[in-house]
């Protein structure tokens, strides 16, 4: 049997998505020790690519505004579209009763997740990516404990003080827990892609997102840098699954 490695931390976190990597910089700019475990290699694939105003504070916060703005396409705001109204409705950031935060951005995930585990590991973060966690236990005298495995077949057993569960829809400590609950009044599914040449809005509204009711739900548009648009529609499961 292989040996099982010993490390310690103030903080670990397992998620290195926007989660993981926002609080592990927070906290190691306070001084803490922090150790973050992703499973994946970043850049990855994620979908959710549309920033709203009150996030901007939060890029401030983390010193990453202009990296941000860099990777990002401006959204100043919405538009909503229905087969049942004769024409769109737009609404601008800029009209909402706080006004000190007029845009925000849309960006690929993939890019954006780095820049923020980037910036985490560059505020001090232990960054360890390809490494899966196992169950996480909590000892009696306090903290919380767990194995983690990477790719290479090696285990590590990581001791803290405080755990954060930022594995996102792995749920890692709910799956754990068995507290995972279906909400029978809001079960949606989504199919969605991207896509090169889609027509977007003239001028300043080109970095809108556009949201299109139907009658089985909803469908998103949304630009990205590079040319390329998400598109995925949001219905009930059972309607998706007819196709």
């Amino acid at each position: 049997m292989s040996e099982i490695a010993e490390a310690s931390c103030d903080v670990l976190i397992v998620g290195g998505g926007p989660a993981g990597s926002t609080i592990g910089a927070l906290l190691a700019a306070d001084g803490f020790k922090v150790a973050l475990l992703e499973k994946d290699h970043h850049p990855r694939f994620h979908i959710g690519e549309s920033l709203l105003p009150m996030n901007m504070a939060l890029f401030d916060k983390l010193g990453i505004m202009d990296q941000i703005a860099a990777i990002g396409i401006p959204k100043w705001g919405i538009e909503f579209n229905a087969p049942w109204h004769e024409k769109p409705i737009e609404f601008e950031f800029a009209n909402a009763m706080d006004k000190s935060r007029p845009s925000a951005f849309q960006v690929r995930r993939s890019v954006f997740d780095h820049v923020l585990l980037k910036n985490a590991a560059a505020k001090g973060v232990a960054v360890h990516e390809g490494v899966r966690a196992g169950e996480v236990t909590f000892p009696p005298e306090g903290g919380a404990s767990l194995v983690a495995s990477d790719e290479a077949g090696g285990q590590t057993r990581w001791r803290c003080k405080f755990f954060v569960d930022a594995s996102g829809r792995d749920t890692l400590l709910a799956g754990q827990f068995a507290m995972k609950r279906s909400n029978m009044q809001h079960g949606t599914a989504a199919v969605f892609g991207h896509f090169t040449g889609a027509r977007r809005l003239p001028g300043k509204a080109e970095g809108h997102i556009s949201i299109f009711w139907f009658e089985h739900g909803w469908i998103w548009f949304i630009p990205l840098p590079d040319g390329t648009t998400s598109i995925g529609a949001v219905c009930r499961p059972e309607y998706v699954k007819t196709r």
